[in-house]
């Protein structure tokens, strides 16, 4: 598991890969959140969280994913989001948490729509 930022003009991407089953491995949640909050203490206009990678997710994983979504609300940080295929974008996609915001189907996408 991997949380990585990339600073563009118009937006930061946020990109998350590998297995997001973070029970019993607050290590790996502290990475995930720390990398992702560092990013947003510069308070970009836009985000892309970038979720292609992520294999697994459990409902810990879900848990940090809420918590980055609701920082960026708070902040009033614009959101958009790639979701992962296979399981576990399934998972995602059937707990609704990401319905009211754009859903990208790649990161190359974003420069796109934001004019990057």
């Amino acid at each position: 598991m991997a949380a990585q930022l990339e600073r563009h003009p118009q937006h930061l991407l946020v990109r998350i890969t590998g297995d997001l089953r973070l029970w019993n491995h607050s290590d790996r949640e502290e990475e995930v959140l720390g990398t992702t909050f560092a990013g947003l203490e510069e308070h970009p206009q836009q985000v892309v969280l970038s979720l292609r990678g992520v294999s697994f997710v459990d409902s810990c994983g879900i848990a940090a994913l809420v918590r980055i979504l609701v920082r960026c609300v708070r902040q009033g940080t614009g959101l958009q989001v790639v979701i992962p295929t296979g399981i576990a974008g399934e998972a995602l996609r059937r707990i609704h948490i990401f319905d009211a915001w754009p859903e990208l189907k790649e990161e190359p996408a974003a420069s796109r729509v934001l004019g990057a």
